[in-house]
This record gives C-alpha cells, structure tokens and sequence, in this order.
C-alpha cells in the first residue's frame, strides 16, 4: 500500500497517454480476464488481449499474519467491498 498514491488525479484520459492505457487495460481486464470464482462468460473476441494482459500479472509469496506462505497477487475476486468488521457484524451476509 505505500506505492499507492493517497489521492488521484483526475484527468481526461483522452489528454493523457497512460491513463489511455490505463483504461484500456481496465476494459480488457473487465470483459475478457476471467479468474477464480468469476462465472460470467469473457468475450471471446478480446480472447487475445485478454491473454497480454494475463502475461502482465504478478504472484509473490510472504508471511502473512503468521501464514509463512501467504499468496499475494495482482489480479483478486473481490465479490463483497464491505470491510472486514463490516461482513462479520452480519455474519457475512
């Protein structure tokens, strides 16, 4: 978390190449990257692309709350954007 930056910059991607990029990696990632639990089917015209993207992911390993194993990946299914104490206040529901 301290490589991100703490407030963004809003700009128009149109003026601005790297969000250009940006965006378009977002689109391919949203509609042709298929990972974990995500039941939805891709599009299959972006089949390619999609595959570029997927080149560009990143795992690592390390100790995480004692778990000496921990993954850590670029690219998670997060269904649920509530916080932690959030889902246990309700049982997770």
């Amino acid at each position: 978390m301290e490589l991100v930056i703490p407030e963004p910059f809003f700009v128009h991607s149109h003026l601005t190449t790297a969000v250009q990029i940006a965006d378009i990696v977002a689109y391919l990632t949203a509609w042709g990257v298929r990972v974990g639990g995500m039941s939805r089917p891709a599009r299959e015209e972006l089949g390619d692309l999609a595959a570029q993207v997927c080149d560009m992911r990143y795992q690592t390993r390390r100790e995480v709350n004692s778990r000496p194993d921990f993954v850590i990946r670029s690219f998670a299914v997060i269904d649920d954007l509530r916080s932690r104490d959030e889902r246990e206040e309700t049982g997770g529901q």
